[in-house]
């Protein structure tokens, strides 16, 4: 999975045709569950490999192959998801499928020899205060810094690769294996296969990269209900309650409303060469008859300094149907508004203000209010409620502050 969060105020394309009528929701088709199986071996020696870890992203679902390569993947539900295999010494192998049927479908997967590519080793001290503050800042952007991060533990932080580039102010980091952060806020051991972690902008931009597994936690009676409870509270609200909301046509009644933001090209400024050009003409003219023609410089010089886009907030709520499209894949939906953005309010007691603005999003305190930007024309997610390409979107306010320590899988079932 990858992330992009904006931390400042903002201010795999299918073929899809416009929604003319409402979503339907085919819970058999999101509930209804099948099965995986398959051998794992090496590409060119045809060798069986063993231990190899093999899971579905972003879900609980996970298996180990046996001395012969064999895995079985039991109680998946049926639609699109990414299996992944993970072994050391091997690239890991990524795949798409889409399970429609209870039968067992049998999958053969070859994995490639990792490449080892010499390097200069430079040994730091884990007590040193370079790596001290790039693993805090690591932490920070990785984990967030909500009460839920401040219940997550990094296992194996001796995992990351940790380098800072000075001159850019960028810290890159990624894993030779999985980073483990055992999640007691929401009782999971999260498994992330870091491919890269970018912090720029002294932290205000943040972006990573991996597919992940989570565990469930073994825990007493009372620590199972209070994980129960704050999954729940983490799910209500969420962009995977939200996407879920939208395919089940119920976004209204789950107490989400949505907005326009806005963005278009100020027609009233004109291009950047014509307004270099009168400030240069009426420079010149000024020292001639300063008295005639300061007007004309001065109204030139606030044009070069005035907005050449312009991004406003649109107080009326948007229908699905003004965001949501249906693709050619089944159990795949796109979200797009037209190269503008969405601003997405949450409030379970439907208790919503009569106008909006942007003042809260960065508010420690806003746990309602997300800024949606596209990097893409549109951005796709599934029936299960997650964005299949999460660089096609910046988020700005709630839904970026959570980060690592607020995911939940994509198997999550509020209602179990």
């Amino acid at each position: 999975m990858l992330y992009l969060i904006k931390t400042k105020k903002v201010i795999s394309i299918l073929i899809f045709s416009t929604i003319t009528s409402f979503l339907f929701f085919n819970s058999f088709y999101a509930l209804a569950q099948g099965k995986l199986s398959g051998k794992v071996i090496e590409k060119v020696s045809g060798k069986p490999v063993a231990n190899a870890t093999v899971f579905l992203n972003n879900q609980t679902i996970a298996t180990k192959t046996d001395d012969e390569g064999v895995f079985k993947l039991q109680n998946i539900a049926f639609g699109a998801c990414r299996l992944v295999v993970s072994c050391v010494g091997f690239e890991t192998y990524y795949r798409d499928i889409t399970l429609s049927s209870d039968v067992q479908n049998q999958i053969n997967i070859e994995l490639n020899v990792k490449s080892m590519v010499l390097k200069e080793v430079k040994i730091q001290s884990t007590n040193s205060e370079v790596y001290k503050r790039n693993l805090q800042w690591f932490k920070d952007g990785f984990l967030g810094k909500t009460d839920l991060a401040g219940k997550c533990k990094i296992l194996n932080p001796e995992v990351l690769d940790m380098i800072y580039y000075k001159k850019s102010d960028s810290l890159l980091v990624n894993s030779n294996d999985f980073v483990q952060i055992e999640n007691d806020a929401l009782g999971y051991n999260v498994k992330f296969l870091l491919v890269n972690f970018i912090r720029t902008n002294e932290g205000r931009n943040i972006s990573y990269n991996g597919p992940v597994l989570f565990e469930n936690l073994q825990g007493t009676p009372s620590q199972e209900k209070r994980w129960k409870k704050k999954r729940k509270d983490v799910y209500e609200g969420s962009s995977m309650h939200f996407f879920r909301s939208a395919v089940g046509n119920t976004l209204d009644e789950a107490g989400f409303r949505i907005f326009q933001f806005s963005i278009y090209n100020n027609l009233n400024r004109p291009p950047d060469s014509v307004v270099r050009a009168k400030i240069a003409q009426f420079s010149k003219l000024s020292k001639i008859d300063i008295n005639k023609y300061i007007d004309s410089l001065e109204y030139w010089r606030e044009m070069a300094y005035s907005q050449r886009i312009v991004r406003t907030l649109l107080n009326y709520p948007l229908n699905e149907n003004e965001f949501i499209k249906f693709t050619n894949n089944k159990g795949v939906f796109a979200l797009d508004c037209e190269k503008d953005g969405l601003f997405i309010v949450y409030n379970k007691s439907h208790h919503f203000k009569k106008y909006y603005n942007l003042d809260l999003l960065l508010s420690p305190k806003n746990d309602s209010e997300t800024l949606v930007n596209f990097s893409d024309k549109l951005a796709l997610f599934d029936n299960r409620g997650w964005i299949l390409d999460p660089t096609s979107l910046y988020l700005t306010g709630a839904w970026g502050m959570y980060r690592v320590a607020g995911l939940l899988p994509t198997d999550y079932d509020p209602n179990q």
